[in-house]
């Protein structure tokens, strides 16, 4: 009888105890205040590329950059709102007024602010040297399950058009160039191969370019590929050396790998090798036990199941 009421208690006051343990391992930072380093406060440039920097707050996981316009009082719109795992973040602004914070955030509390104002001026010589492109979309490391890829970036100020390149794998031989475009427009979408790409872009005028923004995404489709359906030699056969093995494979598939072994545990490879085509004349020691099996590779790298695992025998 005791126990029957007792023993909820005990679970409650566990539950109870490993809640608040749960709150006090987050710092409390609610009090404290990141230190902002740059830029400047009151700073008035024409440079339009800033580069947000501040000193990294113990307890806190992460931060969120926050830059209005004109001031936190008076807000017309938020300019920035992102959250960086590090300490510094660089972007291109339009010119204006702005204010701007960096808040230390964890799981369970947020950070006092502090705030600092900078202006930027409208640069009258249409000079993009000093201007960044910000990269919208495919997000930096993005992995896709889609060919069609639609790649987006900030407008900037002055552009007359962008460069719009993109590399498989990367840039350092033009021969991996798939994309080489001019573009009026902030966008673009076009079909690719599964694979690892870069891409970049750069602002133009008719009396300067902007530097590259580069990024980088990956396409990689998911492939359901049947496992290889054995034909020959039919299981637990007796064949003579050289052995004509036959399967047939999925047609989604680029190539299939044969696997053999001695040992009906499939631990004593002797041999793995990749085939193109869906016969293969097996050639190795008589008097032996042989087993073997296949699986089908698709052209983004995916796997099938096995096969079945069969047996003959070599006399």
């Amino acid at each position: 009888m005791y126990t029957k009421n007792i023993l909820p208690y005990y679970f409650l006051v566990l539950l109870v105890g490993l809640t608040a343990c749960a709150d006090i391992i987050e710092t409390d930072i609610s009090a404290e205040r990141v230190e902002l380093v740059t830029p400047m406060n009151d700073l008035v440039t024409n440079t339009r590329v800033q580069n947000f920097r501040w000193k990294a707050l113990e307890g806190a996981d992460y931060y969120k950059v926050i830059v209005v316009s004109p001031s936190f009082d008076s807000t017309l719109r938020y300019e920035i709102e992102r959250r960086v795992s590090g300490v510094q973040f660089d972007t291109s602004i339009t010119p204006g007024t702005y204010e701007w914070t960096v808040v230390g955030m964890n799981d369970a509390y947020t950070s006092d602010q502090n705030t600092r104002r900078f202006t930027i001026l409208d640069d009258s010589t249409l000079n993009l040297a000093q201007q960044v492109v910000n990269l919208v979309s495919p997000a930096e490391g993005t992995v896709l399950s889609d060919t069609v890829v639609s790649f987006l970036w900030q407008a900037v100020a002055n552009a007359s058009e962008y460069k719009l390149q993109i590399a498989s794998p990367d840039f350092t031989n033009s021969s991996f160039m798939v994309v080489n475009q001019n573009l009026t427009d902030d966008f673009y979408t076009t079909n690719l191969a599964p694979g690892s790409y870069k891409w970049r872009v750069r602002a133009e005028n008719d009396i300067s370019v902007s530097p590259y923004a580069v990024g980088n995404f990956t396409i990689n489709l998911v492939t359901n590929l049947e496992a290889p359906a054995l034909i020959a030699p039919v299981n637990f056969a007796t064949v003579n050396l050289p052995v004509n093995l036959a399967w047939t494979a999925d047609g989604n598939s680029v190539r299939d790998t044969l696997y053999i072994y001695t040992d009906v545990n499939l631990t004593n490879e002797v041999l793995k090798v990749a085939v193109v085509n869906t016969t293969y004349v097996f050639n190795d020691n008589a008097n032996t036990v042989y087993y073997w099996r296949l699986r089908s590779v698709a052209a983004d790298g995916s796997l099938s199941a096995y096969s079945e695992t069969r047996q003959f025998l070599v006399p």
